[in-house]
């Protein structure tokens, strides 16, 4: 993978953390359940709606990836109440 796409997707990574920051009162609206991380449903979306798009294939890549992330530091549990940030 060139280091372009692995620098857009780090981009795509940030602009999700700055999102989840700055808009988190709509970032909070978006669905999810138990523990799972936002970012998988973010990234999940983005994959199955925009196909053939090669930045939100990047976005959705980057978006799995810190929700991937995320799962790894809760020790891979999904259930409970509420995600803890």
């Amino acid at each position: 993978m060139p280091i372009k796409v692995k620098g857009e997707m780090a981009a795509w990574a940030a602009a999700l953390g700055f999102a989840s920051v700055e808009q988190a009162s709509l970032y909070e609206k978006i669905p999810t359940t138990g523990k799972l991380p936002r970012e998988a449903v973010i990234g999940l979306g983005l994959h199955f709606l925009f196909k053939k798009n090669k930045h939100a294939d990047r976005a959705s890549a980057a978006a799995l990836s810190v929700a991937g992330f995320k799962l790894g530091e809760n020790k891979f549990q999904l259930s409970g109440d509420d995600y803890d940030d």
